[in-house]
């Protein structure tokens, strides 16, 4: 079965087969290329995501087992979030915001599924397509800064082809670890290519002047390491992986050391690198006084005063998505989008640990969400598309290779020699390389 073939294609001519899933292919490339270019909405990778969710649907794409939980909450979310429009100050732009984020969660259910398709091959396609895309998106950031363009640059810092710079730092930090990924895995010969691709997406992170990125990307790549060091046997690996970070930390060490001497930079940064800004203490009482106003608004509106309305209340956003979602989709639909994040927090965890071909690039996906998830109480994440691709990729692998047996199949030895055969065998093995068939249902006794 090819990557991208459905059920419905089992009956198509093989040269069909292929000229779709070339088509589905450039078109996935083309969407995370275009993910780093959002100046306006819709951007082009909504347009052309769009065009491959139809392509695809029209060749089967089907949602496996195991993500019945994610659905149900996403769409409870989408309900109340609908629910929510009745009572905003602006219905209009209510519903249109309410749109785009039951659109950004479809995408969520989306990438599950198709990475369930082919979760190896795929998963690589992203993150290479990716990587092009942040490299872009940065170097113009980087370009904007030392040469004072306007258009890639907002209050004096680095938004490359976005609109916000506290958008466009996390947004490189998913490629930054899969360049740290590839650097630790390849030869010292080979991995210069990574070694420069990590040194501008690292420079572009440090002039978006975000500190909420910064923090962001060090314990994203603490966590990765870490991930990668304590979860391999091989002590080869484990020595590689010591001398790289020796070499990454030396190069940020000197990286950020020349970024700071230059005028253009070190006054900005020592003033980014303050524990306060001048909007956490505004004279309305700044960021953490409007987390008690948002929290007071929430429990006296069940249902949410919709969304956009908090800011005609307060004057400004909550700059928390925990309470944003509460307060644009009550209580219900702020509790699902919580909770699905909580389970993805917990399962992920628990899937680190299971040897797949994938494990790696799992990693990366983890290590980069859960700060992203710690990120959304002190910022609105609400709409961030690469935290819907990132939950989707977790999602997608962990219905990929589900568990074939209990915590231990201990339990389950003594009623079925054969089963407890086949899962002592299968933790022992890695799993197969190339697609895995996710209509297989786990042998019961």
């Amino acid at each position: 079965m090819t990557h991208y073939q459905g059920l419905s294609s089992a009956s198509s001519p093989p040269e069909i087969l292929n000229k779709t899933d070339v088509i589905q292919t450039r078109i996935l490339f083309l969407v995370f290329i275009s993910s780093g270019f959002v100046m306006r909405e819709p951007a082009p990778y909504d347009v052309l995501m769009l065009g491959l969710m139809g392509l695809s649907l029209l060749t089967g794409l089907r949602i496996p087992r195991g993500l019945g939980v994610m659905a149900t909450l996403l769409v409870i979310f989408f309900v109340f979030d609908l629910v929510g429009t009745l009572s905003a100050f602006e219905p209009e732009r209510a519903r249109m915001h309410a749109y785009v984020t039951i659109y950004l969660g479809i995408t969520t259910l989306f990438f599950a599924c198709l990475i369930a398709r082919d979760s190896e091959a795929i998963l690589r396609k992203i993150f290479l397509a990716y990587t092009l895309g942040a490299m872009i998106t940065a170097l113009a950031g980087i370009i904007g800064y030392f040469g004072n363009i306007e258009l890639l640059t907002l209050y004096g810092r680095a938004k490359g082809l976005f609109k916000d710079p506290n958008v466009f730092g996390p947004f490189l930090i998913p490629p930054a670890l899969f360049a740290i990924k590839k650097l630790i895995n390849s030869p010292l010969k080979r991995a210069w290519p990574w070694l420069m691709v990590l040194g501008v997406l690292m420079t572009a992170v440090l002039l978006s002047f975000s500190r909420a990125a910064w923090g962001h990307f060090i314990l994203s790549s603490v966590l990765m390491i870490c991930m990668m060091y304590l979860l391999t046997a091989d002590r080869h690996k484990k020595r590689r992986i010591l001398n790289y970070i020796s070499m990454i930390s030396i190069m940020a060490v000197i990286l950020i050391m020349v970024l700071v001497s230059m005028k253009s930079v070190g006054g900005l940064f020592s003033q980014r690198l303050s524990f306060t800004q001048s909007y956490d203490i505004a004279e309305n009482g700044g960021r953490f006084y409007g987390y008690w106003i948002a929290l007071k608004t929430i429990l006296v509106n069940p249902f949410g005063v919709g969304p956009l309305s908090f800011a005609k209340i307060y004057g400004a956003d909550p700059h928390n998505v925990y309470l944003q979602t509460a307060l644009t989709a009550g209580w219900f639909g702020g509790l699902a989008y919580l909770v699905l994040v909580v389970i993805t927090i917990k399962r992920g965890f628990h899937f680190l640990f299971r040897k797949t071909p994938v494990q790696e690039l799992f990693f990366v996906c983890y290590a980069t969400f859960l700060p992203l998830a710690i990120e959304g109480l002190i910022i609105d994440t609400d709409h961030w598309r690469h935290f819907y691709l990132l939950l989707g990729l977790i999602w997608g692998l962990m219905a990929t290779y589900p568990r074939l047996e209990g915590k231990s199949g201990r339990n389950r030895a003594a009623r079925s020699a054969p089963v407890a055969a086949t899962y002592h065998q299968d933790q022992n093995q890695e799993w197969p390389s190339g697609s895995y068939n996710t209509n297989r249902r786990p042998h019961r006794p």
